[in-house]
């Protein structure tokens, strides 16, 4: 940098410059309590940045899909997840938002107990650059910076996104094991599934960015037809996502069940149960300063 503006904190770490481009504050959106999926219309210039409020301190999930006893069909499990951010075109974006919570499903018997629900917010961040390229209107006094190409990259009417801490990077494994087949307990697959990264501060009261992984489908093989001088050979599908929830300071991602469902084929799969790996950045913000 050899001329123009910059401020730093105490740590020596850039909180306003010239030369970066700034995200600023657009809006909240919740809390939705629910559990399953809903969606978010959003107005953002420019690929928005999502923060999730993280389930906090919910359990773990211990019981069968319903209408199953334990070894059947998806064991369910906690959790939240950003599916999708869908461009509609324009400045327009829809955001999907999974959600579980298995807190009260009995371990065995069909159907025996009752999913609760977790609200969620969003926090939706954008480019002050492009979504107030004029600056944000309101208080006349504050401080505006431009850049050299006229761009606004900060503007002191507005909430800059500022993070609760440093960014995190962190290796999810998605088994595509069926839960049961390694122990024989679903259950106990399962919390060998879990992921967790130990930060400095609670999360309590935080949200997260978090890459949502794309699902993981397992093929399960159920049964095989004759008819018309051809075989057809049907086969259960899971598909599995990471969710996430928190307690303390841990933050935890899960491998739970989104869809299931069946495909059939004229011919036998060769099913692998290979893992999965992939690494996420992990962003975090508090939530009591974007109100």
């Amino acid at each position: 940098m050899t001329y123009g503006m910059r401020f730093t904190n105490s740590s020596n770490i850039t909180t306003i410059s010239d030369n970066q481009k700034a995200y600023v504050y657009l809006g909240k959106y919740g809390p939705n309590n629910t559990s399953g999926e809903y969606t978010v219309d959003i107005t953002c210039a420019g690929f928005p940045m999502v923060f999730m409020s993280v389930p906090y301190n919910v359990t773990e999930g211990d019981g069968g899909h319903p209408g199953s006893g334990i070894y059947y069909g998806a064991y369910i499990r906690s959790g939240a997840y950003v599916r999708r951010i869908e461009h509609l075109g324009g400045s327009s974006w829809r955001i999907s938002v999974a959600v579980i919570n298995a807190s009260y499903w009995k371990v065995a018997g069909a159907g025996t107990g009752t999913v609760s629900p977790i609200p969620t917010t969003l926090r939706v961040f954008g480019r002050l650059d492009l979504n107030h390229p004029s600056g944000i209107s309101g208080n006349p006094y504050g401080m505006r910076v431009w850049d050299s190409t006229g761009a606004l990259v900060f503007d002191s009417n507005g909430r800059m996104l500022r993070l609760a801490g440093n960014t995190y990077d962190t290796e999810l494994l998605l088994k595509k094991d069926y839960p049961g087949t390694s122990t024989g307990d679903p259950r106990a697959d399962y919390n060998s599934y879990d992921t967790s990264v130990s930060l400095p501060f609670s999360l309590s009261g935080k949200s997260i960015c978090a890459t949502s992984r794309s699902l993981v489908r397992h093929y399960e093989a159920s049964h095989a037809e004759y008819f018309d001088g051809t075989w057809e050979y049907t086969y259960n599908t899971y598909d599995w996502a990471s969710a996430y929830w928190a307690n303390g300071s841990t933050l935890y991602s899960r491998k739970v069940p989104h869809t299931i469902g069946t495909e059939s084929f004229p011919y036998t799969l060769n099913i692998s149960s290979a893992a999965s790996d992939t690494y996420t950045r992990l962003a975090f913000i508090d939530d009591s300063q974007f109100p």
